[in-house]
């Protein structure tokens, strides 16, 4: 299974952490990305067979393998900051004009956002004619080049916006609900069409423990932690990452992320829409059969143990 060390991510990490998966699937073992690119790229190789990954990432990577994988399952929305380096006086979109913006890397979600922003501001980036310099970052490496100034703005995900906004006092110039209402669909379930067709039973095994899961996570999103469900997700991050997230950079995180097994198919087909805009994929590609709810739909069969 593919996922990253993020707070959108929150499933997977817990998933991992208080060992939810290993019980229900023995043998399961876990692959860290930075980004959906990567991730996808793991997934036609058959290093991983089940990812939490983007909707920007998965929506290419279905057109790009004619059907080679499926949208099983939601998992989070919103979960995206746009944040601008203190004293660069950047307080709007429109701001960026000449300046350098970091996201995690070409063609993933918050890279394909933040051209639609652009777009709508009458921007675009350098390589299309414009002012505004793109560059791929890790978003651990955020932090360090925001503190020397080599970028005046990002675009990432949780936890690693309200780190910046938290950690060097960056200016938000778009919450999460400001960038499509909060609906960006930022975390979605994939599974490997071969994958799928071998082995229906372990996926839909699979999508019960990632259903508990969301549960237990919806209630950190409002605030309201039970059984230790927000220290168990910081703890596992520090295994991954190498340091904890401070308890407001957590709180701050989880409160910018909705968690939920609903498939947004509207917001999916205006995702395609951006990727298109921005040249990622070509007009009028079929995504009608990307979303598949026959795993979801079986998962109180009691045929399937």
């Amino acid at each position: 299974m593919g996922y990253f060390p993020n707070i959108t991510h929150a499933q997977a990490v817990l998933g991992f952490g208080t060992g939810a998966f290993a019980r229900a699937l023995p043998g399961v073992q876990g692959e860290v990305f930075n980004a959906g690119p990567d991730e996808m790229n793991a997934l036609f190789a058959g290093a991983i067979d089940i990812g939490y990954i983007g909707a920007g990432p998965a929506i290419k990577g279905y057109v790009a393998s004619h059907g080679g994988l499926y949208i099983v399952a939601g998992a989070a929305t919103g979960g995206s900051l746009l944040v601008a380096r203190a004293g660069t006086g950047i307080k709007t979109v429109k701001d960026l004009a000449g300046k350098k913006v970091a996201i995690p890397q070409l063609r993933n979600t918050q890279d394909i956002l933040l051209r639609a922003l652009l777009a709508r501001a009458h921007l675009a980036p350098t390589e299309r004619g414009g002012t505004v310099r793109l560059l791929a970052v890790q978003n651990p490496d955020t932090l360090a080049l925001f503190e020397r100034g080599d970028l005046d703005a990002a675009l990432v995900p949780e936890p690693w916006g309200s780190r910046l906004v938290k950690m060097t006092g960056a200016r938000i110039v778009l919450d999460w609900r400001q960038i499509d209402g909060g609906t960006t669909p930022v975390t979605v379930v994939i599974v490997a069409a071969p994958f799928l067709k071998a082995h229906p039973d372990l996926v839909v095994r699979f999508l019960r423990v990632h259903v508990q899961l969301t549960r237990q996570v919806q209630g950190t999103h409002l605030g309201q932690s039970k059984g230790g469900v927000a220290a168990a997700l910081n703890a596992q991050i520090k295994a991954l990452t190498g340091k904890a997230l401070s308890a407001g950079v957590l709180a701050s995180a989880l409160a910018r992320t909705s968690f939920s097994t609903t498939i947004n198919q509207r917001a999916l087909t205006r995702f395609a829409g951006y990727s298109i805009a921005a040249g990622y994929l070509k007009k009028d590609v079929p995504i009608a059969g990307l979303v598949n709810t026959w795993p979801l739909a079986h998962m109180n069969d009691a045929a399937i143990k």
